[in-house]
């Protein structure tokens, strides 16, 4: 079941390969514009550290990995599923989606898979050179349970957002143009996009709890910069699964109050 959806994933994307490959300056521009876009953080933290004193108890380095893990968990998002947000929209107001549910295979599983987008690609590549570069400059030496750590909630961050997407998928089969409650997604993102340092407990609680941007990026790399409780960690584990059940039943609950196309 599985390699089957890995294949159809394969094929898709050959498929979004082909169509940039008939525009390649448009992948390009569009890849070096992807990568600009997202050293505009770094670069921020990079000008707040030498003007300042920085983040207390994050060094530039350890700040830069944060922002690497951030963009790749970002970036292969964005290559692999995130698309599908705004194009199933498109795909139900032109009657798309209703030959996908007809095919003989899982609609969710065929909709998450047949979406990938190559811009994200550049980002992902980005995140892991970040990483491996801040690295390197700390001539950092990490535990096995804290690669451990990492390596698992840097795949909970990319599922936290794989939920997300099927939250906000899924309300396109009610509201057609959802395209606000993906702008709203963003705006409570950029809340992730620094240590929680600098926020207050409430907003912690937000970011951890109830809508945990935390495992995209700021989680991951405390549990391989500075360790992590191992009882915390379970718990960062247990609410990205039961984000993902959540998903999946909103998802179930939308679908089944669809009406054809046009919504």
């Amino acid at each position: 079941m599985i390699k089957k959806y890995i294949y159809l994933f394969l094929r898709y994307l050959g498929i979004e390969i082909s169509k940039m490959s008939a525009y390649k300056a448009n992948l390009v521009i569009y890849s070096i514009f992807s990568i600009i876009s997202d050293l505009l953080g770094p670069f921020a933290m990079y000008v707040v550290y030498n003007v300042s004193n920085g983040i207390p108890g994050w060094s530039f380095y350890e700040i830069l990995f944060f922002q690497g893990c951030l963009i790749f968990v970002f970036g292969f998002s964005h290559f692999a599923f995130m698309p599908m947000t705004w194009r199933t929209s498109r795909n139900i107001q032109y009657g798309i989606v209703d030959q996908m549910l007809i095919r003989p295979v899982n609609t969710l599983a065929l909709i998450s898979v047949s979406n990938p987008d190559v811009d994200g690609f550049a980002s992902a590549v980005l995140g892991v050179v970040l990483m491996t570069y801040s690295a390197v400059k700390m001539n950092a030496v990490f535990s096995v349970i804290n690669m451990i750590y990492f390596i698992v909630l840097m795949l909970c961050g990319i599922i936290f957002y794989y939920s997300f997407a099927v939250i906000i998928t899924g309300i396109s089969f009610i509201i057609v143009k959802s395209q606000a409650l993906l702008e709203a997604f963003w705006t409570v993102e950029s809340f992730a996009q620094y240590p929680f340092a600098v926020y207050s407990g409430p907003v912690v609680l937000f970011l951890t709890f109830v809508i945990p941007f935390g495992l995209a990026g700021n989680y991951p790399a405390t549990a391989l910069l500075k360790g992590m409780d191992s009882l915390f960690f379970f718990e960062l584990v247990g609410i990205t699964f039961l984000f993902l059940f959540f998903s999946i039943k909103a998802w179930d609950y939308c679908l089944s109050r669809y009406t054809s196309a046009g919504g």
